[in-house]
């Protein structure tokens, strides 16, 4: 058994949104449940930042869930992507406790009966909280055609039916660097999110901005041929008023910075950076795997969701993995959280 490695082998629907909460990533700063990048029904997407909190009528303040930074949809010859269409010929997802990073890979037979093998990896970085990393690679094992990849920022996310967001801007820069810019309804707290899709290693047909009001989206188009693959990269920074005073300015410079870097740097400063923290933190059971196995996960929990360079915030009930107890804190913090910090990182 691998004891860093939470891994399913088989997908079913019926527990989508239970594994949606196993499998969230985070970085101390924010925290993204484990959804599928292009959607499912029934789905429950959300990414919560420590601190955005805004009102609910009557009784409540909550975490806002922002927008979906995970979006990314591939068309093949006509067919979009979906895991509730076509047929699944392979299905296999990881989380890597040890860099925080979740794998995903999936061989899709199409309506048509051409089949495709898709492979999705994502982290949310430790050494700079503020940078999101998603890799898409698309390898066509008997198709030849156009693909399509669009990815955008949807900026009508919204709690069990409650929207926390007022519209500000959107657009795109001269780097072709998308921004979304959003104020929470109540508490005022200004968020932008800015991201770059890019293909790594061919050259597209097509890219393009569309300007969809509350989405803005970036398009491209490849061609494959069997065996070939296309590997599309999707790098996201998020600031908000809580961090700086201007948080458009500060998401477009990051994100210009961490896209001369590169996907592939990006995550090597973030396994870096787990690497450092799993030194203090790690704690080893003998002879019992599956125990392990079980705490290596939970401190992985702690890990994710405490704020580093906040002490304005606290860890809620539910961490940042969920709607529950709506971000509120309690005695856990003190009972079950404080002292494995305090022994660790004090």
């Amino acid at each position: 058994m691998d004891n860093w490695t939470i891994s399913e082998s088989e997908f079913t629907p019926l527990k989508l949104n239970a594994k949606e909460t196993v499998f969230t990533i985070g970085n101390g700063y924010l925290g993204t449940r484990g959804t599928f990048e292009e959607g499912y029904p029934g789905e429950v997407a959300a990414t919560f930042l420590h601190g955005v909190f805004d009102d609910v009528p009557i009784a409540f303040t909550e975490l806002a869930n922002t927008p979906n930074w995970l979006d990314l949809r591939v068309t093949i010859g006509g067919e979009m992507f979906r895991m509730d269409q076509g047929k699944l010929l392979f299905y296999q997802r990881d989380i890597d406790l040890h860099t925080g990073t979740l794998h995903r890979k999936v061989i899709w037979n199409m309506v048509s009966g051409k089949k495709i093998q898709l492979e999705f990896e994502r982290f949310t970085s430790l050494a700079d909280e503020h940078i999101l990393g998603l890799r898409c690679q698309i390898t066509s094992i008997d198709y030849s055609g156009p693909v399509e990849i669009r990815s955008s920022l949807p900026g009508h996310t919204d709690n069990t039916g409650w929207a926390h967001w007022n519209w500000k801007t959107q657009g795109q820069d001269n780097n072709q660097n998308v921004f979304l810019c959003l104020e929470t309804r109540a508490t005022n707290i200004n968020l932008c999110e800015a991201f770059h899709l890019g293909l790594i290693n061919k050259s597209p047909l097509l890219q393009e901005y569309w300007d969809n009001h509350w989405s803005p989206e970036q398009v491209l188009e490849v061609n494959l041929q069997p065996g070939e693959t296309a590997t599309v990269e999707k790098i996201t920074t998020v600031f908000t008023s809580r961090d700086t005073a201007d948080p458009k300015s500060a998401a477009l410079n990051l994100l210009n910075r961490a896209c001369s870097c590169g996907y592939t740097a990006l995550w090597e400063a973030n396994r870096k950076a787990w690497e450092r923290e799993w030194e203090m933190s790690d704690i080893t059971i003998e002879g019992d795997d599956e125990s392990d196995l079980a705490l290596r996960y939970s401190l992985f929990q702690l890990l994710i969701a405490g704020p580093r360079q906040d002490d304005h915030v606290s860890i809620a009930a539910k961490t940042l993995s969920g709607f529950g107890y709506r971000g509120h804190t309690f005695w856990d913090t003190e009972i079950f959280i404080l002292p494995f910090f305090t022994y660790t990182q004090p």
